[in-house]
Formats: structure tokens, C-alpha cells, sequence
């Protein structure tokens, strides 16, 4: 259970999104709309709930008021009279390569928000709230999912007409993420509806608020004939008794694994849009690896096979054969299997390209040691604007140099080829 839900901590917003940053927000971005009567008004809106104290005994801040919606908080936006954009859902990243904060959000369709990191609040401090009145290019739109007869995603296609999702789920999605790994910015989100068809599918982009594509380099705004959707790219699916899984989280500990937090429901068959799932939401965590550059919950397995250590075998056929070594009534699938046949170095090539590879990490450690000891210096800056391009030009060194030390590898390994091989 969670402690903060047991103490009656979380009040009553849904959709929790928390973000500390240094010298900056510690807050929560908490979610609260109407679901109106004919001729009522709808509200959505996403509010900060700052928090005081350390961890894990934070107190939250009072309410301020109240609206049909609920409690009212800090709002930093909200939309009124339709579900164009449905503000909800709330997700904080913090750039600390650039030291800049944006908010994932959205239902319909999903967008990108640049947050002030000072105070938490949109860029640019708007005295209001309200979606419409902020200035074009605050939002940017970068996913799009469902054909609707409102204002949802600007710049999208157009889906055909009749067209509701794919055979994984229908016309919607809602609860974006955003993570950063490398050089790309992963966004994932909850596409299907949550009482049925929830899947968690993925897009990234070099740019926090896109464009971005699928593994098929389909545009998430773009509607491919071909393949009859929008580009997105599927993580997660129901999977035993988990279904509906949706509203990702990646992070990563301090040993460097990686992790997958979402909520799902247990499994009841029978289920469709007029027979939904009415379990409560539960929280599953999974390992994330990486393939190819896209984010997996399968397992990399490498299998190595030196004929020498198995002299009776050569000049036989060799066989590749996956099976499920579990329990009888348990289920093994593979996915992307790959087989290569390689003659094995000689020592000398051997010996040259690991020199090359230590070589190449060194140069590798010292950059990344140069970046951290800039960013150090760049946090001392009070002046916004010199804080960022401080901050944005430590990090270009760091690519530069880090480009020139792969450079430097390849340049080297063909070298030790040509010399040993």
C-alpha cells in the first residue's frame, strides 16, 4: 500500500506527477476535473501542491479553495467548456544536462509544456491559467490518437473517418511520460481506454518537445494509410493477470539499472467498452532494457558458443533451440532472435582492440568528469539566461568531445584490422 494514501496524505487529486528540483519546485502536479450533466461546465486543470520538510515526511500545503472540480491549490493550467485540450495528467522531467523543466500532460490528445524551474509555474510566469489565453508555441502538441469533432491536437493529421484505434486498443490515450537517456527523449503514454484496452506505447525525439517518431519512424502526429494509425510503438501489453497497463515511469537507480513503474488491473475475462474492468489500480514495476535504442521489458540474453572449448563438435551441425525450462503450466516467449558466425581474433588483434577501446573510455571519463565539474560552476550562476547557456554549453563539449573519442575507436579498430587481422 502506499504510506502517503494510508495517512490520508494524497488528498483528493488524481494523477499525482512529483518532482524535486534543486533550488527549485518540491511539489506535486495533482489533476482535478468535472464530469458535468448536460448544461453543466466542465473544468480541468493541473495544480502544485508544494510540499515542506525531507523525505518521506513531507507536509503538504494547504488549499487555497474550492470549485465544482475540488480543492484548489497553485493551478498552473486548466482548460473550461470542453475537453479541447483535456488538461490532466501531469508529468515532471528535470533537464539537468540543461537545467530546464517540462510537463508531459494531456488526454485526447498529448502535449509538452517548458515549466519555469524556479517556480514551477508555465515558462514565461502567465498570470493565468487558462490554456487559450497563453501565447502560441507555449504547448506544443506531440501525439495524436483518435479522430474527434473538437480542437485537439494542432498540426496533426486528419485520421480517416470512422477510424477508432487499432486491434490493441481504441481511439484515446492519456498519462505521457518523458524520459531522457542518451541523445533522445523518450515519451510513453497509456493508449487504449483504461477500463479495457490500456497498452503502454512509446515515441522519441532529439528534442524534448519533439517531433517525435515510433520505431517505424512514423510521426506520433502522423496518420500512416499503410499501416492504418499514428506512430506509436508498443512497450507493454495485459500480460497474466496484469491488464490494462498504463501511465508509465521510467527512472534509473544509482547502480544504473533501469525501471518501468505503472498501475494495472487484475485480469477478468469477458471484458469490452460496455463491461469494463472495476478492480482497483495496482502498481507493477519491470526491469527496462534497452534494443536498438528503444526501451524493452524483454530480457537480453547472449549465448556464447567457442567451438574451441568443444573440439568433439567441430564439423558438426550446429543447432539453436529455445525452450521453456519452467514449471509445466508456465508460458516462454522470444522475441528478435539473432544468430552470428564469427572466426575468433587472433591475440594480437585482440590485445589492439581492447588498448583501442581502454583508450577510447578514458577519454570518454575525462569528458564526462570536465561535464560535472562545469555543471558545478554553472549551478553558482544566479543569471537565468547565463545559467542555461552555461549549462547548454558544457553539455556541447561534452558531445564534441565524446564524438571525437568514437571517431578516435573506429579509426583505431580498422587500424588493428588491417594490421592483425
Amino acid at each position: 500500500s502506499d504510506p502517503w494514501t494510508k495517512r490520508g496524505f494524497a488528498g483528493d487529486g488524481m494523477a499525482t506527477g512529483p518532482i524535486v528540483v534543486p533550488g527549485g519546485p518540491k511539489a506535486m502536479y495533482d489533476t482535478w476535473y468535472t464530469e458535468p450533466e448536460e448544461d453543466e461546465e466542465l473544468i480541468s486543470r493541473i495544480d502544485r501542491v508544494d510540499l515542506s520538510g525531507v523525505a518521506p515526511n513531507y507536509e503538504r500545503a494547504e488549499a487555497t479553495g474550492e470549485d465544482a472540480a475540488g480543492e484548489i491549490f497553485r493551478t498552473v493550467l486548466s482548460h473550461r467548456g470542453d475537453q479541447g485540450p483535456w488538461v490532466i495528467d501531469a508529468h515532471l522531467t528535470y533537464d539537468d544536462d540543461e537545467d530546464r523543466l517540462w510537463m508531459s500532460w494531456g488526454g485526447h490528445a498529448l502535449w509538452i509544456t517548458e515549466m519555469d524551474r524556479k517556480t514551477g509555474n508555465v515558462r514565461g510566469n502567465p498570470k493565468k491559467s487558462e490554456f487559450d489565453t497563453h501565447p502560441a508555441g507555449t504547448h506544443t502538441c506531440v501525439a495524436a490518437w483518435e479522430r474527434r469533432d473538437f480542437r485537439m491536437c494542432t498540426g496533426a493529421d486528419a485520421a480517416p473517418k470512422g477510424w477508432d484505434g487499432d486491434a490493441h486498443g481504441v481511439g484515446y490515450h492519456e498519462g505521457p511520460s518523458l524520459y531522457k537517456k542518451g541523445e533522445f527523449w523518450y515519451y510513453c503514454a497509456s493508449y487504449g481506454s483504461m477500463g479495457f484496452s490500456y497498452t503502454i506505447r512509446c515515441c522519441r525525439s532529439r528534442r524534448p518537445d519533439g517531433p517525435f517518431v515510433d520505431k517505424d519512424n512514423i510521426g506520433c502526429t502522423k496518420f500512416d494509410k499503410t499501416r492504418d494509425r499514428f506512430g506509436a510503438s508498443m512497450l507493454l501489453g495485459p500480460e497474466g493477470h496484469q491488464a490494462v497497463p498504463g501511465h508509465p515511469h521510467m527512472w534509473a537507480e544509482a547502480d544504473g539499472r533501469e525501471y518501468l513503474g505503472y498501475d494495472f488491473r487484475n485480469y477478468q475475462t469477458g471484458k469490452s467498452e460496455d463491461r469494463p474492468f472495476k478492480t482497483n489500480d495496482e502498481m507493477g514495476i519491470r526491469r527496462l532494457h534497452w534494443v536498438n535504442g528503444w526501451p524493452t521489458i524483454w530480457t537480453p540474453l547472449t549465448v556464447t558458443f567457442v567451438a574451441d572449448d568443444h573440439p568433439g563438435a567441430i564439423g558438426s551441425a550446429l543447432t539453436l533451440e529455445l525452450r521453456n525450462g519452467g514449471a509445466q503450466q508456465s508460458l516462454a516467449a522470444f522475441d528478435m532472435v539473432e544468430a552470428y558466425y564469427y572466426e575468433a581474433p587472433s591475440e594480437a588483434l585482440r590485445l589492439c582492440l581492447e588498448t583501442a577501446k581502454t583508450t577510447s573510455d578514458k577519454k570518454k571519463a575525462k569528458a564526462k568528469k570536465t561535464h560535472n565539474n562545469q555543471k558545478k560552476v554553472c549551478k553558482k550562476i544566479k543569471e537565468k539566461a547565463a545559467r542555461q547557456k552555461c549549462n547548454k554549453d558544457a553539455s556541447k563539449l561534452k558531445k564534441k568531445q565524446n564524438r571525437q573519442a568514437n571517431k578516435k575507436l573506429v579509426k583505431d579498430e580498422k587500424i588493428c584490422a588491417n594490421k592483425h587481422g
